[in-house]
C-alpha cells in the first residue's frame, strides 16, 4: 500500500537556514533516489519554501541591494528570511513533483546561464525524526540541488518536474525584484 504524505505548511524555524558551507554534492542518480524514497515514507512533514535572491553574477546590482536585507544562508545560498505561504493545493503539487524521480535526470554539467544560482528552496521536514531535506530550485539552468541528513548533497538536472514547479513557484515572487539587468 502506498503511504500518502501528510504535510504541514510552517511560518516559521530556522531550520532551512545552516551557516556551514554545503556538503560535498553527488552527482549520482541513486544518491538522490536514496533520499527521495527515505523521504517519501514520512507520515507527516512541515514545509518551508524560501525565495532565493537575485543572480549574483547575472543581476549583479540587484543582488547588491537585496543582499542588504534580512535574508539567511542555506548550504552557501542566499534567500529572503521571510519563509513565503503556500497554498494547500500547491504544496501537494510541489511535493508530488519533489518525491518523484521521474521528475529529474543525471546532472549533465554546467549550464551557460552564470551558474546554479537558487531561486527557490522548499524544505522538508520529517516530523517524526526531524529529518530536513532542502530542495534548491535554479529555473535558470532547470537544475536541483537536494540536501539532506548526514550531510548528503545531490545534484540534478530537472526534466519532468520543470514544468510544474515552474509553474507552481514562480506565482510565489514576493521579495524578488524583476530583473533589469
Amino acid at each position: 500500500m502506498k503511504r500518502v504524505l501528510a504535510f504541514v505548511v510552517v511560518l516559521v524555524g530556522s531550520a532551512a537556514a545552516h551557516a556551514a558551507d554545503p556538503p560535498k554534492e553527488s552527482t549520482k542518480f541513486d544518491d538522490l533516489k536514496d533520499m527521495l524514497t527515505a523521504l517519501g515514507k514520512a507520515e507527516k512533514a512541515d514545509v518551508v519554501l524560501r525565495e532565493g535572491l537575485p543572480h549574483p553574477v547575472n543581476e549583479r546590482k540587484a543582488f547588491e541591494a537585496e543582499k542588504k536585507k534580512e535574508t539567511i544562508e542555506s548550504a552557501g545560498a542566499l534567500f529572503y528570511k521571510e519563509p513565503l505561504t503556500l497554498k494547500a493545493d500547491d504544496t501537494t503539487t510541489v511535493l508530488a513533483r519533489l518525491l518523484d524521480a521521474t521528475s529529474y535526470a543525471d546532472f549533465r554539467g554546467e549550464k551557460k546561464c552564470g551558474g546554479f544560482h537558487p531561486d527557490y528552496e522548499v524544505v522538508v521536514i520529517n516530523t517524526a525524526d526531524k529529518s530536513e531535506y532542502r530542495f534548491q530550485v535554479c529555473f535558470g539552468c532547470h537544475e536541483v540541488k537536494v540536501y539532506g541528513p548526514k550531510d548528503q548533497a545531490v545534484r540534478a538536472d530537472l526534466t519532468n518536474g520543470y514544468d510544474a514547479l515552474a509553474k507552481v513557484l514562480r506565482p510565489y515572487q514576493k521579495n524578488r525584484p524583476e530583473s533589469k539587468e
